[in-house]
């Protein structure tokens, strides 16, 4: 579970998931870590950290706030990780996205071919938004239904890609091939049967073996 805490109260033994910094340049830095020692809190002061996004399933919870073992939403789980704001934004950039994404895969599925420009378009939406948003962002594309696992795991793959790239302080452009390439790495997907890919229990091997050449497929 994701928590949005202030700065001035987080402790040793809490599990930093995320950072909400003053500047981008302290945002291109951050990796996910364990707070093992009090000199990191202070540290993370100085560099202009407004608030942390903690997990509790992975590290401490606030002080008086003992972690809840029961069955919570995950909407309510983003209510306490990002703000309505936030949550807003990354909502309206998957609705932004969607026609161009699906055009892709659609196209791939029926015709066997590569929409690039609608890829590209989709490309340039996310890495507008990854630019202050990527927590709220990844986190309301997990809430997958069914018939958008593929969809939306593309969607958050392409996001995971471009903040990866642009931590590591990669160029712009090859931020965007990565967020290209993440965009469409289940592409091998829309050859393989609906009823294999939704199929709610287990798969037979020789469908296993259908899923496995999906890369192959896609290439």
């Amino acid at each position: 579970m994701l928590k949005r805490i202030p700065l001035n109260q987080l402790r040793v033994g809490m599990f930093i998931n995320d950072m909400e910094f003053a500047t981008e340049v302290g945002a291109a830095r951050f990796k996910p870590f364990l707070v093992s020692r009090g000199d990191e809190v202070r540290r993370l002061a100085n560099e202009h950290v407004r608030s942390v996004v903690i997990d509790i399933t992975k590290g401490a919870d606030v002080a008086g706030m003992p972690q809840r073992n029961g069955p919570e939403s995950f909407e309510a789980q983003l209510l306490n990780a990002f703000s309505k704001s936030e949550i807003s934004r990354a909502r309206q950039s998957i609705h932004d996205v969607a026609p161009h994404l699906r055009h892709v895969l659609e196209d791939a599925r029926v015709n066997g071919c590569f929409a690039d420009e609608a890829a590209s378009t989709a490309v340039e939406r996310i890495m507008l938004e990854t630019l202050d948003n990527t927590g709220a962002l990844i986190a309301v594309a997990k809430l997958k239904q069914k018939d958008e696992i593929t969809f939306l795991h593309s969607f958050a793959v392409s996001a995971l890609m471009i903040a990866f790239g642009r931590g590591l302080g990669h160029r712009q452009e090859d931020v965007r091939v990565l967020g290209l390439g993440g965009l469409v790495h289940d592409l091998g997907k829309m050859a393989i049967p609906d009823h294999i890919l939704n199929k709610p229990g287990k798969l037979t091997s020789e469908e296993m073996d259908l899923v496995r050449a999906h890369p192959q497929k896609g290439y």
